[in-house]
């Protein structure tokens, strides 16, 4: 098996898009972190949002994201705390020239409470990731992707439409950073659509553990601003 200094890590957090790579074949990808963010509206934790991803075979992985929690403290309301979905999917990538990379991710997000599921039900959905490096030290990649929302019984159903572009630099050893703008529009009621840019760094501190941090705003809310930080461990 190839020692894994010299296998690459390349983790989807701590941005919005994923990234058009898959874990090295045979291995395991623990992703994991914390973030907070804040508007006009109210503050709001959210806790472990752990990724586990499986290299299967070459250009292809098994994806299994394990429920978030997050704490809210809306302004003028009662406090809130809500459990996230289960996510599982794929991601298969293909080498189209030695610069560039191309795939699609379908997935599918399921709640664990019986008034999530009631209120929103199962999504679906399908994301295309590529990325395309521009110099020895810079990379652009970005995403595009529908996802079906309120698919579980009783549920309104609905179409959401992201895309995203990210910039990435190579700084010194061991040491990259990103600029990120991205969008999410919902085809049912336009008003719940998103917008932000986010500025991430991220240090490869040993061969198997990573670090990172971010620093973001959505752009459609008063006030706005997200950080978090978290990490990635290769086995």
């Amino acid at each position: 098996m190839e020692k894994k200094e010299n296998l690459p890590l390349v983790t989807d957090r701590p941005s919005f898009s994923d990234s058009a790579v898959t874990v090295p074949e045979g291995h395991v990808l623990f992703e994991f972190g914390a973030g907070f963010a804040h508007d006009a509206a109210g503050d709001g934790l959210t806790l472990a949002m752990p990724l586990i991803r499986y290299g299967m075979t070459e250009g292809m992985e098994a994806r299994l994201g394990l429920p978030a929690l997050q704490m809210l403290w809306p302004a003028g309301s009662p406090d809130e705390t809500k459990v996230g979905t289960l996510d599982l999917g794929f991601r298969f990538v293909y080498k189209l020239s030695e610069f560039a990379t191309a795939g699609f991710q379908p997935f599918a997000c399921f709640p664990l409470r019986d008034d999530d599921y009631g209120s929103s039900g199962v999504a679906a959905g399908l994301k295309l990731v590529w990325a395309l490096g521009l110099t020895d030290w810079m990379e652009v990649a970005g995403n595009f992707g529908i996802i079906f929302t309120g698919l579980g019984s009783d549920s309104v159903q609905d179409q959401e439409y992201l895309a995203s572009l990210v910039l990435g630099f190579a700084l010194a050893e061991n040491w990259a950073a990103f600029v990120e703008g991205y969008g999410l529009i919902p085809e049912r009621d336009a008003d719940l659509a998103a917008a932000g840019l986010n500025v991430g760094l991220s240090w490869r501190m040993s061969p198997v553990w990573q670090l990172d941090a971010f620093l973001g705003s959505d752009l459609n809310a008063d006030e706005a601003v997200s950080l978090g930080f978290g990490g990635s461990y290769l086995w």
